[in-house]
């Protein structure tokens, strides 16, 4: 407004004044005239001082340039000075529309002159000035502001997986981030951490550095030591693997692994110290007393001969080869009087086992022989026999078993007779006597309920391949047990550091839905320590639960636990006193399966119900045939000449279609394969041939198996 009453005053005078201009020295030019505009005398010469005049424009032009000029002399004449100005067209400012995060007041737009005022929402600030005007020329005195979060922007997650956490302040109602705020950036394990770890959040909403990089660890193929194999390094011709990648261990053949099974790709290195692989050697024999020794090498493969002095006749195996399993074949030598061969007052000498002693050297009825094993050798059987009036000793001589030992089928199958008969004895209420069912914990047993549980060592010594291995044991019992809603039951416990019940007697009542919840133990990979006390209190819990649920219609109870480990415990201390509870309270049969090369024998004999129930297994086709045995002993003829009809990975029947193997050449191998079987002399039990059931009367071999065994009766064991 005043700028127009300020043109409109300079127009009136300069109309009115105009006359005046003679007023001006003479030597004065004349006043330049501008276009839309007009000036005024704004001081004359009668000061004595050079005159003024100030120019104006019309309505709806505006000024540039000065306002006002002077006349003066310079270089010997008068002029204006400085130049004349311009009255240019008067422009409207372009609307600014809206403001982000934020709005605009003004009272109209756009005319020169007009105001306008910014300001923002909350948790936002103005960054610019706070009001702009609108100028003659069409231009804002100010450009237009923003509107900035008070918070800096979330960093976010990397692809390939560093994790953000915020350690000093918290985040603003669940916001990222307010000022002041520090990120600690670290990558998940595997990844290495490329620029600052820390960054914090500062003036103008941006942080103080970028975002880091996390980039990925590999490990690189090495050798873990003399005779160690990896069969993933030998299927490959990779240099570089990638974090998280599990390698398994195995040893040349004629050695046995001690340590871990497997190991992992961890932030650039496999982790875990490495195994040992051990050379599979039998301990050192004695000769006989009253006879001598021929061969002295202990290892796999060797031979070593027994003969007796004149007088003297040899029992037992004349000639002995050191096996894989770190034992000598066949039985122990000893020279015994000819006289008393035939002594009837006299059983004959039972020999002292390998790698122990004997301590009595009479033999007379009723006479007991006691044993006792070298040191780093546990005694597998009976520690002290008898002499029969039958002149048979009450019990077969012990075993003295070391390091390298591992379970013989008919080994097993010997020592599970004995033991599992005891069940046919405990109701009243049984079928009728079968010597084949009495093998075998008779599931079918009438007013007698079992409950089997399984205790699973999922540590870092097993691995997972023994884990698996260990389940699908458990799922070849599960699948002959018939669980039911009114019969059996089973249920499962995964222990390392601590244990986990992974399936409830209470909870799981068929044998399909058994086996499912079965498969989840080995979906998770073996880490950690062992606490075999926390399986046993977890196990004990859970029975006292079960006892009190499952206890109905007058059937008895019958607790059978199958410990699959190495026992090697690290953790929790020793289980003694929970496992003595168990056996006393709950009557509880314990049995251990070690499933490594290099099991804890002391630890597992401790562990279970007596050194019978002590197995150590290492591989599947062992485990099978234990299945079969602790289950239903009895075979079944119709299917003469074929392996188990269900698979070793889901416990479920096997299509009659369904390919199993592979024959050399890529053909499939439909249907199971046929039995493999050894052939043995029934008269002194020695190996002389391997041979296939063809059917149930018949075995194929090769025909010089026989050619110096025409007569010989043959003792067959399935392999």
């Amino acid at each position: 407004m005043q700028a127009g009453v300020c043109k409109a005053l300079g127009l009136f005078l300069a109309l009115q004044f105009r006359s005046l201009v003679a007023s001006f020295p003479l030597d004065c030019p004349d006043v330049p005239v501008i276009a839309n505009g007009s000036y005024f005398i704004l001081r004359d010469n009668s000061t004595g001082a050079g005159p003024i005049v100030r120019y104006a424009c019309e309505e709806g032009f505006f000024l540039t340039g000065d306002q006002d000029l002077t006349c003066v002399r310079k270089d010997g004449s008068f002029q204006w000075r400085p130049g004349p100005p311009m009255c240019q067209e008067m422009l409207d400012c372009p609307n600014l529309g809206s403001l982000k995060n934020g709005y605009i007041e003004r009272d109209g737009c756009c005319a020169p002159g007009d105001v306008v005022e910014f300001s923002c929402d909350e948790d936002f600030e103005l960054e610019g000035a706070a009001s702009a005007t609108c100028q003659y020329n069409g231009v804002w005195s100010e450009p237009k502001p923003t509107c900035r979060s008070i918070f800096c922007p979330n960093p976010g997650v990397s692809a390939k997986g560093n994790k953000l956490a915020v350690l000093a302040d918290e985040v603003y109602e669940g916001r990222c981030c307010p000022r002041e705020t520090r990120m600690f950036f670290e990558c998940h394990e595997g990844y290495e951490l490329i620029g600052q770890n820390v960054s914090t959040c500062g003036a103008g909403s941006l942080w103080s550095s970028p975002r880091p990089l996390c980039k990925p660890y590999n490990c690189t193929r090495r050798d873990f030591g003399p005779h160690v194999v990896v069969p993933e390094f030998q299927a490959t011709n990779a240099t570089s693997f990638s974090v998280g990648t599990t390698v398994n261990f195995k040893c040349e053949e004629g050695y046995v692994l001690d340590g871990p099974w497997t190991t992992t790709c961890r932030s650039g290195g496999w982790f875990g110290r490495p195994p040992k692989c051990h050379l599979i050697q039998c301990g050192s024999l004695v000769a006989p007393d009253d006879g001598w020794m021929t061969g002295s090498s202990t290892a796999v493969g060797s031979t070593v001969s027994f003969h007796c002095f004149q007088g003297y006749r040899l029992l037992g195996s004349p000639e002995r080869q050191c096996f894989s399993d770190g034992r000598w074949g066949g039985e122990v030598a000893r020279c015994v009087p000819e006289v008393s061969i035939s002594d009837n007052s006299t059983c004959l000498d039972p020999g002292a086992p390998d790698y122990g002693v004997k301590f009595e050297k009479t033999y007379r009825v009723g006479n007991n022989v006691s044993f006792a094993c070298n040191p780093g050798y546990q005694l597998r059987g009976e520690q002290s026999i008898r002499c029969n009036y039958d002149r048979k000793w009450s019990a077969p001589p012990p075993l003295c078993i070391g390091r390298f030992y591992s379970e013989k089928p008919w080994s097993a199958e010997e020592r599970l007779r004995k033991k599992l008969m005891r069940l046919a004895e405990e109701s009243p209420k049984l079928n009728k006597s079968d010597e084949e069912l009495e093998l075998s914990i008779n599931v079918n047993e009438r007013g007698v309920r079992h409950v089997v549980f399984f205790a699973f060592d999922a540590s870092g010594s097993i691995g997972l391949n023994n884990l698996k291995a260990g389940v699908a044991l458990a799922k070849a019992i599960t699948r002959k047990i018939n669980v039911t809603e009114d019969g059996h039951r089973v249920g499962a416990v995964r222990f390392n550091n601590t244990a986990k019940v992974m399936l409830n007697p209470m909870h799981v009542r068929s044998t399909d839905s058994a086996l499912r919840a079965l498969d989840a133990v080995a979906t998770e990979k073996t880490a950690g320590g062992t606490s075999i006390i926390a399986a046993v209190r977890t196990i004990r819990t859970n029975l006292e639960i079960v006892e009190n649920h499952l206890r109905k219609d007058g059937l008895k109870l019958k607790f059978s636990i199958f410990f699959i480990t190495d026992g090697k415990a690290n953790l929790g201390g020793t289980p003694a006193k929970d496992v003595k509870e168990l056996r006393n309270n709950r009557y509880a049969d314990i049995y251990c399966i070690g499933l490594t090369g290099s099991p804890d024998h002391s630890a597992l004999k401790q562990l279970a119900t007596d050194t019978d129930h002590v197995f150590i297994l290492r591989n599947y086709a062992v485990m099978q045939w234990l299945a079969d045995y602790l289950t239903n002993g009895t075979t079944d003829y119709s299917v003469c000449g074929r392996s188990s009809k269900h698979t070793a990975e889901t416990g479920l029947e096997i299509p009659d279609d369904s390919p199993q193997a592979r024959i050399r050449g890529g053909q499939e191998a439909v249907d199971s394969w046929p039995w493999m079987v050894e052939m043995r002399g029934a008269a002194d039990g020695e190996f002389f041939c391997g041979a296939t059931i063809i059917s149930s009367q018949w075995l194929l071999t090769a025909a010089h198996c026989l050619c110096a065994r025409v007569k010989t009766t043959a003792v067959v064991r399935r392999a």
